[in-house]
């Protein structure tokens, strides 16, 4: 479709464990949809969202499983005040 991005959704699961997996993220950033082929955008990007759940439980497991001296919290986010 003109304007449609194409996706490799295929690979959100293996590139996110790898990701995890190095200790070096804090975070991830996921595009969801219930049902992504009805998305009005950038649907072939998406994880449906019945797979979310199963994908942060892997990434947590992955975490946790690192050594300590990779494990870091995240910060809280700042108040804008020194």
């Amino acid at each position: 479709a003109k304007g449609a991005s194409g996706g490799n959704p295929q690979f959100i699961f293996p590139l996110a464990r790898a990701a995890a997996a190095t200790g070096s993220i804090s975070g991830i950033f996921v595009e969801t949809h219930p049902n992504p082929a009805k998305a009005l955008s950038d649907g072939p990007n998406m994880l449906p969202l019945a797979l979310l759940r199963s994908l942060v439980e892997q990434l947590v497991r992955i975490f946790e499983a690192l050594p300590q001296t990779h494990a870091k919290p995240i910060p809280a986010a700042s108040s804008g005040k020194p």
